[in-house]
Parts: structure tokens; sequence; C-alpha cells
């Protein structure tokens, strides 16, 4: 009887099938229940490994700039720290080297202030 039900081109669809096939069973469905948001908090501080960290750092910014010229050549460098105070610096460069290797040295040398500075987050702005 359910193959010749199973063959009606009436039920040619498979959820039809599948309806047509299972309702000698007595199945009712339910819907899942919501999670409470409380639920979920409390799992995730009692899951937590202790290496997570609940402070986000605030970044420090570097600008950085270099030139150079037959003569001479310099570089230039802006930090701004998290609270908004900036240090701005500029240093002489070698003569004879590149514009690259003149803005390579003025990141270098932000990279080596922030560094010593334990500077965590940093934000680089240059122009090469």
């Amino acid at each position: 009887m359910v193959k010749h039900m199973l063959s009606m081109p009436i039920l040619n669809g498979r959820v039809e099938k599948w309806i047509l096939a299972l309702s000698e069973f007595d199945l009712n469905y339910k819907s899942a229940k919501a999670v409470k948001g409380q639920l979920m908090a409390n799992f995730i501080t009692q899951h937590q490994k202790p290496s997570i960290g609940y402070v986000e750092s605030m970044p420090w910014t570097l600008f950085f700039d270099g030139s150079s010229c037959k003569q001479c050549g310099g570089i230039g460098i802006i930090i701004i720290l998290p609270w908004g105070a900036s240090f701005e610096f500029a240093l002489p460069t070698e003569p004879m080297i590149t514009n690259n290797q003149a803005e390579y040295e003025a990141i270098l040398k932000g990279l080596q202030l922030l560094h010593e500075v334990k500077a965590e987050a940093i934000e680089i702005f240059g122009d090469s």
C-alpha cells in the first residue's frame, strides 16, 4: 500500500514522500528553547582561559617620512601616544643614500623608539 502511494504522481516531491512514509509513527515536533543570555555569560566566564585579557590596548600612532639629496638628507618622525600627547623628531641621515633608504631609516628609528617605551599596539602611516 505504501509503495503504491509513494509512486503516485501527486506525491513526487521528497518532502511529501517523507511525510507519507513517517505518518504511521506518532512524531511531535518541538522547537528549540531559547537560551537565556545570563546562561551564555556564565558559560563563557567559567570556560575562559587565564590568558584572555579584558582590556583592549589603545594603539600608539607613528608617522614617518624620509628624504635625501647629494649634500644631506633627513628623517622625520611623529609619535602620538594613546592619550593624545605627541612627540616630533627630526634626524639627519648619511649623505648619498637613496630616498627609499631614508624612508627605511625613518620607520626603523620610529619602531626602535616605540620598542623602548614598550608600546604594544601601533598604527603606522607613511607615504611609501
